[in-house]
């Protein structure tokens, strides 16, 4: 699967329709009617859910599957392996990712690991990545943090 940051996963893009996205996948398996609607699709390659507000994605969770096949593992555009953060938990996957992004524009609140400056968000249960999530990218402050 590949993983853009910041920009769009499981075939599709931020910003996108719901139009678009049904062209592509069909009826979704679940959808939630509240504000923001959630589209979830169960496919034989990937699980997701697709956040929309005023009928365009906003953010897309891509579920991390334990058992299968080592060729629908994740992959990112700048290079980031599914691999890579496997045996991590939050706190050392942290450290693995400020590196890896050359960033200090990262948070961990519990078993979350938010590279937002990137645009990606990751959570892990004990030491077991078990979802991805991408959205927009946060504005850069004034607060000295490096520029991408």
């Amino acid at each position: 699967h590949h993983v853009i940051e910041g920009t769009g996963a499981a075939g599709m893009l931020l910003g996108e329709t719901e139009t678009e996205l049904r062209v592509r996948y069909g009826e979704p398996a679940y959808r939630t009617y509240s504000d923001p609607e959630i589209l979830t699709y169960t496919e034989q390659n990937f699980n997701a859910e697709f956040v929309l507000k005023n009928g365009r994605i906003r953010e897309i969770h891509l579920e991390i599957e334990k058992h299968k096949s080592p060729s629908l593992d994740f992959f990112t555009a700048l290079g980031l392996h599914e691999t890579h953060l496997r045996g991590l938990n939050s706190e050392q996957a942290a450290q693995f990712l400020g590196e890896f992004y050359r960033s200090r524009r990262l948070r961990v609140v519990g078993n979350d690991v938010d590279v937002y400056g990137r645009g990606i968000r990751f959570r892990f249960s004990d030491k077991r990545l078990i979802r991805v999530v991408v959205y927009e990218p946060q504005a850069y402050g004034t607060n000295g943090d490096e520029a991408p």
